[in-house]
């Protein structure tokens, strides 16, 4: 009997493309539930994402999601790279919750980065096709968290909790 051995390979640049899949799917889901952003500027933000995880210089990033004439976000997805296995990665993207209430709204976003020179270079030589500017971060006081699942590939796992108010 002839046996085979599997043998599990690490690509970082193929981990953070499956990864960031998944975070485009819950961008467009996003786009279409609340008619949020414009598919281009996802695909964008998604881009640049996939980047980020590629050389391992993006440590966490927000979504605020805020209702029409509010002032604070109703809503936050904060995705988190965490260590593999600590989390239970979602089998599917997308799964946004329905809101009437954030129905044509607006969608802000913030990163935080483990390696600001590598993402600084990545600005520098045009490899990013969003332009960020430096902010103070949002606060999610008073906001009740729940772990949403998130996603993970390889080494590679972005663990997504939500916010809500």
């Amino acid at each position: 009997m002839q046996r085979t051995m599997v043998v599990q390979r690490t690509d970082t640049a193929q981990d953070a493309r499956y990864v960031t899949s998944r975070f485009l799917g819950d961008l467009l889901s996003i786009h279409e539930k609340f008619g949020m952003s414009t598919v281009a500027k996802l695909q964008d933000l998604a881009h640049d994402i996939e980047l980020g995880l590629t050389h391992d210089c993006l440590s966490e990033l927000r979504l605020y999601l805020t209702a029409v004439g509010a002032d604070e976000p109703s809503r936050v997805y904060v995705y988190e790279r965490v260590a593999a296995g600590s989390f239970a990665p979602s089998a599917h993207s997308g799964r946004i919750e329905r809101s009437r209430a954030l129905t044509g709204g607006s969608l802000e976003v913030e990163i935080s980065l483990r390696n600001k020179e590598i993402w600084a270079r990545l600005e520098q030589t045009g490899q990013l096709r969003r332009s960020w500017q430096p902010c103070n971060g949002r606060s999610t006081t008073g906001m009740t968290a729940k772990a949403n699942g998130g996603y993970a590939s390889g080494e590679l796992s972005l663990a997504r909790t939500m916010y809500t108010r």
